[in-house]
């Protein structure tokens, strides 16, 4: 994006892929580009003070969400209207990990401190979930412990929550399914204690009947971590997709679920 890329934190592409919107940190605003000419669309929207922010696109490019850890709050924008829709109260000290919804419709956060999730309705702001899951094992082999949230995915119709800890990823519904808490391990080769976190989840397959798990491991350290493909439905063993580098960040599914991309640039 030739003239707009400085400056440009997180960005999200519309759905027909004829535009961007991204997050502009320096002067802390969203803005709008059109992809075949980097043209602007729209006035900037300002959306927090000046400087770097966790802000956090919906897959539509329709709302964001903009964490404000000075204040614990996140603040979740409507920017098709370019008005601020509510102002979500978290209770997390420092950072947290956010997701939308594929619809919009929910916003969870997850501490990156412990183990505690919270799901809002965007547009209310009313808390309809808030939780605490676990790992199997809080710590590696070395005795330190990561209790902590690493990745969150919703599935594709909003009723499920995929949340990433040090060694599982815990399935959640959101309230009103009729399914229990599912767990699955984000190692299948080798034991858990060289594992730091999985660094990313993600539902995929028809109905969100499977779910990929990216791990993370210590660069300094022979073991690669694992990207697996787990089975939902049948609970068999998990399919192992890679396991070649230190850690599968970032990946991407496409909006019908079925495909996969993942780059080796974080390792070595």
């Amino acid at each position: 994006l030739v003239g707009i890329s400085s400056g440009m934190s997180t960005m999200q592409i519309v759905p027909d892929g004829s535009r961007v919107r991204f997050y502009h940190f320096p002067d802390g605003t969203v803005q709008e580009a059109k992809l075949i000419d980097s043209a602007s669309i729209a006035p900037p929207l300002s959306v927090s003070d000046p400087g770097p922010r966790s802000v956090v696109f919906d897959r539509n490019a329709r709302f964001c969400a903009v964490n404000h850890a000075d204040s614990r709050s996140i603040s979740v924008w409507d920017l098709d209207a370019r008005c601020k829709v509510s102002t979500l109260i978290c209770p997390f000290a420092t950072g947290h990990v956010v997701a939308f919804s594929s619809d919009g419709l929910f916003l969870a956060a997850g501490n990156t401190e412990a183990l505690e999730v919270l799901i809002w309705e965007t547009r209310t702001g009313k808390v309809v979930l808030e939780t605490t899951v676990e790992n199997e094992n809080d710590a590696i082999a070395s005795g330190k412990k990561y209790a902590r949230i690493n990745s969150l995915a919703f599935s594709r119709n909003g009723r499920r929550l995929a949340v990433g800890t040090r060694d599982r990823a815990t399935i959640l519904e959101i309230p009103g399914g009729d399914r229990p808490r599912q767990f699955v391990n984000g190692y299948a080769s080798f034991g858990s204690g060289e594992l730091l976190g999985i660094s990313n989840v993600a539902f995929v397959g028809a109905n969100d009947s499977q779910l990929i798990t990216a791990g993370l491991i210590d660069i300094r350290v022979k073991t690669r971590a694992e990207l697996l493909l787990h089975d939902l439905q049948n609970l068999t063993p998990p399919r192992l997709l890679a396991n070649d580098l230190h850690i599968y960040e970032p990946f991407a599914v496409s909006q019908n679920g079925c495909l996969l991309y993942t780059s080796d640039a974080a390792d070595e």
